[in-house]
């Protein structure tokens, strides 16, 4: 589980620049750079890769994870704002514990 979050964590923080060299590298190639081709094709490589690695990091992230004392735990995956005090909080990365497996879904 700790792996995982480290996991997420980490591709958590290297979005922006992945993104900010999509951005870069699509500007190259739209402006007419000499090496627009291997741009290119460059560009569409990091879209497959980094799309495989978040399938990846989410596929593992579907399932419930039993910890060490036997509950089922998720991890968030988005932060979210409690909207009435039947919900709860909570931030991108953190632990959820399943309480009650009558509704799996609303718990995640």
């Amino acid at each position: 589980m700790k792996k995982h979050q480290a996991v997420m964590g980490e591709m958590a923080q290297h979005e922006a620049r992945v993104e900010a060299v999509r951005a870069a590298g699509t500007a190259l190639r739209d402006q007419g750079h000499f090496a627009a081709e291997d741009i290119a094709s460059r560009l569409h490589q990091l879209h497959q890769q980094w799309t495989h690695l978040q399938e990846k990091a989410l596929q593992q992230q579907e399932s419930p994870v039993v910890d060490v004392s036997g509950k089922e735990c998720v991890v968030a995956l988005y932060d979210y704002a409690e909207k009435s005090p039947r919900e709860v909080s909570m931030k991108r990365g953190d632990v959820l514990t399943l309480l009650n497996s009558n509704n799996k879904v609303t718990l995640y």
